[in-house]
């Protein structure tokens, strides 16, 4: 169908003033007729929504080659600029720390069920067994090389901000936790206030 540039801002959803800059880009909008001074340009409806798809594709490509080159040389800038900075580390100098953490981590949940246990059981109290697993929880952290005191308290900060159903659902997130199922207080379940 052959409209004029108000029929084809409706049609699309979109203002004259779009249309016009559409046909400032490189490719231009593809314009049928143009018109006179004075007159409306005409367009063919199923060519400006093949350019308008096209146009979709490469900005979601990316754009053109030469952005893409352009971008690709700032990103390598930038990485220089770091290195140089000493804001880079390399992979082979940071993967031996990180695996011998991880190790360290895996190895002290691997014993905390058994060494829970007992301790949980002889703990009276939900509070006093929310304690200890917070101090298991630090310790953890700290096997990874993190704070552990200062990020429980960030997550347990973060937490009080968010309703329980959100804070219960971030921390199966973060556990790994395929299913969605709340943790119900009075069933001795630990709360989203509580270690993760």
């Amino acid at each position: 169908m052959v409209v004029n540039q108000g029929q084809l801002a409706e049609i699309l959803g979109k203002t004259d003033v779009t249309i016009w800059e559409w046909q400032q880009e490189t490719p231009p909008l593809p314009i049928l007729e143009r018109g006179a001074k004075g007159e409306e340009h005409k367009y063919d409806t199923a060519t400006v929504i093949a350019w308008c798809i096209d146009r979709e594709v490469r900005k979601s490509s990316g754009g053109s080659q030469k952005d893409r080159l352009a971008r690709l040389q700032g990103d390598s800038l930038e990485l220089d600029l770091a290195r140089d900075r000493g804001m880079l580390v390399p992979a082979d100098e940071v993967k031996p720390l990180w695996e011998s953490r991880v190790l360290a981590a895996a190895a002290f949940m691997a014993s905390r069920a058994s060494r829970l246990a007992g301790i949980l059981e002889a703990t009276p109290g939900l509070e006093a067994k929310r304690d200890v697993l917070k101090k298991e929880d630090t310790e953890f952290l700290k096997k990874l090389g993190v704070e552990g005191e200062r990020m429980q308290a960030e997550l347990e900060k973060l937490l009080e901000k968010v309703s329980t159903v959100e804070a219960d659902a971030f921390l199966q997130r973060i556990r790994g936790d395929d299913q969605q199922r709340a943790i119900q207080p009075d069933q001795g379940g630990v709360g989203p206030t509580g270690p993760a």
